[in-house]
Order: C-alpha cells, then structure tokens, then sequence
C-alpha cells in the first residue's frame, strides 16, 4: 500500500454531492495516522460526480451502484473494490490499481483504463463499449459476457495460457484490436449489430484482418470425435 495518498488534503477535487462528501470524510477519519490501518470507503449507492480522486489509497472500496461518472481516479489504489452495477461511463481509471476488484454488471461506456493493473479484475457482463484499453496487460482479467464492441484495445496484452483473460461470451464487434497480443481460448462475439461466435481458425484470421496477426487462438475441441 505504499506510494498511495491517505490524506483528505490529498483530495484533487471533492464530489459534488453532501453524502459523498461526509463518506469521504469518515474515511479519512478512521484512517490510523500511522498508516497501518485502511478502513474501508463506504461509498455504495452514492454519487461521486465532479470528484478527482487520482492517487488515493481507496483498497477494498465498496463502491456498488455508486455514480462515478467522469470522475478521476487515476493512479487510485482499489485493490478488492466493490464496483458491482455502478454508474462508470467516462471514468479516467488509467494507471489504477484494480487487482482483483469486481467491476460487474456496470454501465463502463467510454471509460479510460490506459495502463491500469487488471491482474484478476473482474468485468463480468459489464458494458465497456468505446472504452480505452490500449497497451493494457489483461492478463488474469475475466471478461464473461463484457461487451467490448467498439473498445481500444490496441498493444494490449491477453497473458499466455493458462493465465490468459477469459473472453466467454465477450463481444469484440468493431473493436480495435490492432497489435493486440496474447492467448484468446474462448469463442468470442465480433459481431457489431448481431452476434456472430467465432472461434478457432476463424477467429485466428478475424484478429488476423484487424491487425492483430500474433493473438494465438486456441484450438476448439471437436466435441464429435
């Protein structure tokens, strides 16, 4: 937890909103002065509109059905957060710290994740449409049911199996994907208006014709042998 601000007066911007302002409060308030206690931020339901909260020590928030539209959080700590149904359109969470947090069932559209730590994130069926994902490592990131149609995911890097991103069911339509690298051994949807599965050597040359030549697509097992 080193190199993460705990102080209010490292607060960028505050949230617009009263009841996100007192949250924020209480929570530097139980924070041990000697930095060996991080309560946790009790933000769930609350509405951070309007706040900059950019390199702040927030691990193991819990921020469900919060509004974080267009706030920044970058460089931020939520390490084990709970962002399960929150409001994420346009949030700026480049160079986050997001190890394990569970990002579900979110309305993510247009978010910033440039550089942000992804290692055992969890966006299942999440909606990250025209999100900013380029030269990110997803290594370990579950994107079940994720709808990617439309992202930048340009020079990311899907890890190696077997710790490579699981994409079951996840939505790639229109997605830029170029010099995208790594092992994808799911059928993916690159369908833009209706589905259309692919997996195998016809995923292989779709990554192929969108620029991305050296995604390794894993072989689907032919469940009639």
């Amino acid at each position: 937890m080193m190199g993460f601000s705990k102080s209010r007066s490292d607060v960028t911007q505050w949230p617009n909103n009263r009841d996100a302002q007192a949250s924020l409060n209480q929570f530097f308030d139980e924070i041990d002065p000697n930095g060996h206690y991080i309560p946790t931020l009790n933000g769930g339901g609350l509405d951070f509109t309007g706040a900059d909260l950019s390199c702040l020590e927030l691990a193991g928030a819990e921020l469900s059905s919060a509004r974080l539209v267009g706030v920044r959080m970058r460089g931020t700590s939520l390490y084990s957060a709970w962002i399960l149904q929150a409001d994420l359109q346009r949030v700026d969470l480049s160079g986050a710290d997001l190890r394990k947090a569970l990002i579900t069932h979110c309305n993510a559209q247009h978010s910033v994740l440039t550089g942000a730590t992804l290692s055992d994130t969890d966006f299942t069926a999440s909606d990250l449409r025209g999100a900013d994902v380029h030269g990110t490592k997803l290594d370990d990131a579950f994107l079940h049911g994720t709808d990617l149609r439309g992202a930048d995911l340009r020079e990311s890097s899907w890890g190696s199996i077997p710790r490579n991103a699981v994409l079951t069911n996840a939505r790639l339509g229109g997605a830029k994907v170029a010099a995208m690298t790594g092992d994808v051994s799911d059928i993916v949807d690159v369908g833009i208006d209706s589905p259309m599965p692919l997996g195998g050597s016809e995923l292989q040359q779709w990554f192929a014709d969108n620029g991305a030549p050296d995604v390794r697509v894993a072989v689907q097992p032919d469940n009639g042998a």
